[in-house]
């Protein structure tokens, strides 16, 4: 079988949606050798992950800079032609845009979330047009469409008149680092470079409004108040967060606590969660949401909101925060820290439920409907 996957969207700044890309098709094209993986890139962009793997073969969308206007134009444009030239038994694209609409071969797409109709301030008004056009459009013509949660599942029934039937659940997976077990002399040698302070708590993920950043901020802020030798460490893309944001962290009491530090290579996460007093993210909507399952793989506690598809995900798993709480996080900070044995016990669970969640099934379920 020759499939054709979209795989343009990598070499822009690395999110979910990218380790999903890489970790399902490299597991998927190791479990199928017998078949041929077409990848249409962005120049060489996310090549080196895949082309030590005899049976696949690249196809150059653009190339060039990256462009997310010039890739989006080009999807449009040059797709159709190029699924018309390799002629594919099926095509998969596996972050949200699906313009083909080459008959003869089988069309599936993955939709991760639906931010733009739930926080639609998110982005300006003509990227929530575009991109209420493209999903409408990548609905109806594709043949199955893979939801990565129940709850994004909803959401698209919410929104859009697409047979329940055609629409099918499958998770995330867990990086296999997050199930190593590290000593914690092991995870102080790998973090040395990054000057981590003795009792930290963390963010990772992009740092936009939906994330809750500012609800954060100030709830740890007043943990501080309390327990001034903590800190709180954000690592994340700026992405589109607002400057009120750093204007509040300028109105803190306890700012020198408070350490925006940028990107962090993906790898280095297993061992900053191995010292970590815990992980925050307290996102007001998430399709699936990677970091706390990664984090309840390594063993890391987790404050999570209680919203969303994260309940769904998480289970029994996280230390749930009430959002609609202006100190739900402090409150929450304060009781584990008078009861660490319930956290020993969350942490146990997490460890347990985040067993379910592998690039192997999820790899396998998705293959499923390509034949």
């Amino acid at each position: 079988m020759k499939i054709a996957i979209d795989i343009s969207l990598l070499g822009a700044i690395y999110t979910g949606q990218h380790f999903y890309i890489t970790s399902l098709l490299k597991t998927m094209i190791t479990k199928h050798p017998e078949d041929r993986f077409v990848l249409i890139t962005y120049g060489d962009r996310g090549r080196s992950d895949f082309e030590h793997f005899d049976n696949v073969e690249f196809i150059e969308l653009l190339g060039g800079k990256y462009s997310r206007t010039r890739r989006i134009l080009h999807q449009q444009m040059k797709l159709n032609h190029i699924i018309r030239k390799i002629s594919p038994e099926v095509y998969f694209s596996p972050a949200f845009v699906q313009p083909v609409t080459v008959k003869g071969v089988k069309k599936i797409v993955t939709v991760h979330d639906l931010i733009y109709k739930e926080f639609p301030r998110t982005y300006s008004k003509v990227k929530n047009v575009y991109l209420n056009k493209a999903l409408k459009r990548a609905l109806k013509n594709s043949d199955r469409i893979i939801a990565i949660s129940k709850h994004t599942k909803s959401d698209i029934l919410k929104y859009f008149d697409i047979p329940e039937e055609k629409i099918d659940v499958v998770y995330y997976g867990v990086d296999e680092i997050f199930k190593e077990e590290l000593t914690l002399d092991t995870a102080r040698k790998i973090t040395s470079g990054l000057d981590l302070p003795d009792n930290f708590y963390f963010y990772i993920g992009t740092l936009e409004p939906r994330k809750n950043i500012p609800y954060v901020i100030s709830n740890f802020d007043l943990f501080l108040n309390k327990f001034p030798d903590n800190h709180l460490i954000l690592w994340g893309w700026k992405g589109d967060l607002p400057d009120e944001v750093f204007k509040l962290l300028n109105k803190v009491e306890n700012k020198k606590n408070i350490h925006f530090r940028g990107y962090i290579d993906h790898s280095m996460l297993p061992s900053v969660m191995r010292l970590a007093r815990g992980m925050f993210f307290v996102s007001l909507y998430e399709g699936f949401g990677l970091p706390p399952v990664e984090a309840m793989s390594a063993g890391c506690p987790v404050f999570t909101s209680n919203i969303s598809s994260i309940p769904e995900v998480v289970g029994d798993g996280g230390i749930y925060v009430d959002v609609k709480d202006p100190q739900g996080l402090y409150k929450k900070l304060l009781y584990t820290h008078e009861n660490p044995a319930e956290i020993i016990a969350v942490v146990k669970k997490g460890k347990d439920l985040a067993k379910r969640f592998t690039w192997e099934r999820a790899a396998e379920e998705t293959y499923r409907l390509f034949i």
